[in-house]
C-alpha cells in the first residue's frame, strides 16, 4: 500500500515530501492525489498511451509467468535484491511478489490495467507514471532498482539509489523466442540489445552477469499464446502460431554507480 512507502516518495510537482491520509496523496503545498480503488497512485499528467499494457495483456502475462519458467529469474532478482527495491516497469507485480517480508517495495508502471494487479501486494506502493520523465521517488532512497524488459532511465536511476546501490536490468537474450520469431508471431529483438545497455552504462560497474536459459519440447498452445499476447506484440499481431519448441532466454546483469562501494 502506498502508506507504507509515502516515506519514500515526493510530488511529482513540486519534488517535496508527501503524505497519505483517508486515501488522499498530498504535498505540503496544493497538490493533492486521490489514491484509486484499488490502492494505486495516478501520477500521470496525461492520459497513457496506447502502447501501455491493456488488461488483456496483463492476464496473459500473469498466466505466461505463473508456469513457473521464469521463477529461476525471480530468484536471482529477489535473494540479492537490498532492503528497498524499486520495479521500475513492475507490470502487475509478479517479480515484486516473490520479496520476503523483510523488503519494502515501489512498483513504477505506465499501465493502469497492470497497476490494479500490482497494488494487491504487502508492503509495497504501486504508482501509475512515465519511466523516461522524472520518478517521483526520494533522492537516495533505494536500495536496488530493477528493470526487466522496460526503458531505463539512467540518470533517475542513479538518483534514488542509495550509496552501493544497485541496478539490475533483465533483457531477452538474442534467441528468446526466437521459434515464435521465425513463425512471425512475435516482432523483432534489437540484435545488439545487451551491448547497448553496457554503453548506456558503459561508466558504471559490472557486478555480475547470469543467463536464464529453457528449452520447452512441444509446449502447450495455450502457453504459447500468452507469450505473443503478453509483450508488445499483442499490439501487431492477431494471431499466434504453434511450434514445437520454444526457447525462453534471458540475461540479467547487475551494475552500480562508479565510485560506489562494493
Amino acid at each position: 500500500m502506498i502508506s507504507e512507502v509515502v516515506d519514500l516518495l515526493r510530488c511529482p510537482h513540486c519534488a517535496s515530501e508527501l503524505t497519505c491520509t483517508d486515501r488522499v496523496v498530498s504535498c505540503a503545498g496544493p497538490h493533492r492525489f486521490d489514491l484509486a480503488r484499488q490502492g494505486q497512485l495516478n501520477l500521470l499528467s496525461n492520459a497513457a498511451p496506447a502502447n501501455a499494457d491493456t488488461a488483456e495483456m496483463v492476464a496473459a502475462r500473469l498466466d505466461h509467468l505463473g508456469h513457473g519458467f521464469h521463477d529461476q529469474v525471480r530468484d536471482l532478482l529477489t535473494t540479492r535484491a537490498g532492503r528497498v527495491v524499486l520495479d521500475a516497469g513492475c507490470g502487475p507485480g509478479w517479480y515484486l511478489a516473490g520479496l520476503s517480508d523483510d523488503h519494502r517495495a515501489i512498483g513504477l508502471d505506465l499501465s493502469a490495467a497492470a497497476a490494479r494487479r500490482a497494488a494487491r501486494l504487502p508492503r509495497t506502493g504501486i504508482v501509475v507514471t512515465d519511466l523516461r520523465r522524472g520518478w517521483p521517488v526520494a533522492d537516495r532512497s533505494v536500495d536496488t532498482v530493477w528493470s526487466i524488459f522496460a526503458p531505463r532511465n539512467r540518470s533517475e536511476t542513479a538518483r534514488v539509489l542509495r550509496p552501493g546501490g544497485e541496478l539490475v536490468v533483465v533483457l531477452p537474450a538474442p534467441d528468446h523466442l526466437d521459434e515464435l520469431r521465425a513463425a512471425g508471431a512475435v516482432i523483432g529483438l534489437q540484435p545488439d540489445k545487451e551491448q547497448t545497455i553496457a554503453e548506456q552504462f558503459a561508466d558504471w560497474q559490472p557486478i555480475r552477469r547470469d543467463t536464464v536459459r529453457v528449452e520447452i519440447e512441444r509446449p502447450d498452445p495455450a502457453f504459447v499464446a500468452t507469450a505473443v499476447a503478453m509483450g508488445p506484440s499483442a499490439h501487431h499481431r492477431t494471431t499466434t502460431a504453434t511450434v514445437d519448441r520454444l526457447t525462453l532466454s534471458l540475461v540479467v546483469r547487475a551494475f552500480r554507480p562508479e565510485g560506489e562501494p562494493a
